[in-house]
């Protein structure tokens, strides 16, 4: 990924950036909102009770703000799950993809194209990207809004979430796999030689595991690129942790040969989908250096992901919404004005505190109750503060039956100890030392762990009800049991 590196090395390398929660909608609506999906509302994926408090939250998002405060703005790729066929207001131009269907068709895309969403009205202009890849159309729209916010002479802001390198099919529009396919998963050898261990569209008596595939469409330029390459076996891979295990990993078995299998197959693949991702980043920092005069000097470049991803570790077959670093630890990059390049923080930062930055660095205001975020700007200057007077942890949840947790990740402890406190609903724990065991195989929540866990829970339980203010700097409080998945949402996925 040689645009990414570039970016890398011109700008900074936030170390320790994590995801409020780690999965795909509730990720990218507590960035929208500015708060921990336990006050945005959306907490699970699809989920009724979800949806229905993010129509009330989505047209009070940092497009409204920055709307506000005079700036172009523009959302182009996934919006959140169930909610794609919405167009909130705040916008100058909406090209968030339509339907889940065309959302993850990597050639076929169907996309909104909408301009000013607070005034425009239905039925709204979708248009079908056909035989067109992601990673080739994207990066041209984002700059095109740039050429219109200079043409208004507005300062902008645009947001590009694309698909890559979320599993997706070619030419769609379906939301299964065709047996024409290119990368049809299901042709993966079962035990004995047999084709197709998943049927294409799961079917009573097949395990849970195959309802998901894993598998993006790499561009045809990229999708052979690392043809017989095998996914990591990393020290957790097909590994269960030593010391209790929380019920929900309790139930994690042995990966069989078709499984790793499947896992190679969709290492490549992903592999490939990152190589279009990075040729995308290319076309916008590209754009933006030939935008005109004092645009890339005037620009800030944020770049991070929605959730990390597991395949295979701790027995996890692949997926994500676990508060393991594979899943909750994102990379996360700024490129600006003011940024030294080529360095390295570990303040402990978070997807709610990019809005609560963008706020500080655009001067805009957030409507309503006060952000739950702390801004990083200070620390993206050439004399930043020290991370312990910053802040010492970072939050995360997830929620969805007994696979409900919350977790307090303490990366700067100490030079010796840094520690990460997992609390689930069913009232287990786990405490790993990142140091010593940075793939969290020794859970010390009744050996060494336990007095620190005696700090972290309280805290813990603050920051699962914090708001505002009291997410930013919360005052430790009774410890108490989490409740498991509220509002009947949801079930105990195997691969979300």
């Amino acid at each position: 990924m040689p645009n990414l590196k570039k970016l890398r090395e011109e700008g900074v390398h936030f170390l320790n950036h994590v995801a409020a929660q780690p999965v795909c909608g509730p990720s990218r609506s507590s960035l929208l909102a500015g708060r921990y999906p336990h006050n945005a509302g959306y907490v699970f994926n699809g989920g009724a009770e979800s949806m229905k408090a993010w129509t009330l939250a989505e047209n009070n998002t940092i497009g409204t703000w920055l709307s506000d405060a005079g700036y172009f703005t523009m959302f182009l790729g996934k919006y959140v799950n169930g909610m794609e066929e919405h167009v909130p207001a705040g916008w100058s131009r909406w090209h968030g993809f339509s339907s889940g269907a065309g959302t993850y068709n990597f050639y076929n895309a169907t996309m909104y194209n909408v301009p000013n969403t607070t005034t425009a009205l239905p039925p709204f202009d979708v248009k079908v990207m056909t035989g067109i890849h992601q990673a080739d159309f994207l990066g041209t729209y984002a700059l095109s809004g740039v050429a219109e916010a200079r043409a208004q002479g507005k300062p902008f802001y645009v947001q590009i979430n694309p698909v890559m390198v979320h599993w997706g099919t070619c030419y769609g529009p379906t939301t299964s796999y065709a047996p024409t396919d290119p990368h049809w998963e299901w042709n993966v050898l079962c035990p004995g030689g047999a084709p197709g261990c998943c049927p294409s569209t799961p079917v009573a008596g097949f395990p849970a595991r195959c309802a998901v595939p894993i598998d993006p469409c790499p561009s045809t330029a990229t999708a052979h690129l690392f043809d017989g390459l095998t996914n990591p076996r990393v020290p957790s891979y097909n590994a269960s942790a030593r010391g209790p295990k929380p019920a929900f990993m309790r139930k994690m078995l042995p990966l069989t040969g078709w499984e790793a299998e499947r896992e190679n197959m969709g290492f490549r693949n992903r592999s490939s989908s990152a190589v279009d991702l990075d040729r995308l980043l290319g076309v916008v920092m590209d754009g933006l250096r030939a935008a005109g005069p004092g645009v890339a000097e005037n620009t800030y470049v944020f770049f991070t992901s929605d959730n990390g991803y597991h395949l295979g570790e701790h027995q996890m077959v692949f997926g994500k919404g676990q508060p393991y670093d594979t899943d909750v630890r994102l990379p996360f990059y700024a490129w600006g004005p003011g940024v030294p390049p080529n360095t390295t923080q570990p303040h402990p930062t978070t997807h709610v505190d990019i809005a609560a930055t963008l706020m500080q660095l655009t001067g805009a205001a957030p409507v309503g109750e006060p952000l739950d975020g702390l801004s990083f700007a200070a620390v993206l200057g050439a004399a930043p503060p020290p991370p312990q007077a910053w802040r010492n942890h970072s939050f995360s949840e997830f929620f969805g039956s007994i696979d409900t947790w919350a977790s307090l990740r303490y990366p700067l402890a100490s030079s010796a100890v840094r520690v990460k406190a997992n609390l689930w609903c069913t009232n287990e724990t786990e405490v790993f030392n990142l140091i010593s065991d940075p793939w969290e195989l020794e859970n010390t929540a009744n050996t060494t762990g336990a007095e620190f866990l005696k700090e972290a829970l309280p805290l813990i339980t603050a920051m699962s009800k914090c708001k505002g203010g009291l997410c930013r700097h919360p005052v430790p409080t009774t410890a108490e049991p989490l409740e498991c998945l509220k509002n009947g949402e949801g079930v105990d996925p195997w691969d979300a």
